[in-house]
């Protein structure tokens, strides 16, 4: 496995570049996004010029072939008991929060020395 690295860029275009994604000429002085690829582990460097918009294209149809992770809920999944039950539970929740903030408050400081 080969160990990648890349850094995408805007920049203003110094000379006539041709675009990767639609192979036009990006004209002088107009903007353009250059993708570098390197390998530090290998020494070499690919460079890939792109219109900002052909950039963008490319990636929404690389995003089209990867099925999109959806997620119906976070957190851990609701309890299946009957709401009676689950009442009670809350009740006896609140109970025993409300006694160990109440043990919490009688603590005593003492000062020693």
């Amino acid at each position: 496995m080969s160990y990648k690295k890349f850094k995408i860029e805007y920049r203003w275009a110094e000379q006539k570049i041709i675009c990767k994604h639609c192979d036009s000429v990006i004209p002088m002085g107009k903007p353009v996004l250059t993708r570098h690829v390197y390998n530090p582990k290998q020494k070499w460097t690919l460079r890939f010029n792109y219109h900002p918009e052909c950039f963008t294209n490319e990636q929404l149809f690389y995003l089209g072939d990867i099925p999109k992770p959806i997620r119906m809920h976070r957190g851990r999944p609701a309890l299946t008991i009957s709401v009676e039950d689950r009442l009670d539970r809350r009740r006896e929740q609140k109970r025993r929060s409300y006694h160990l903030t109440k043990k919490k408050k009688c603590v005593i400081i003492t000062r020693e020395g």
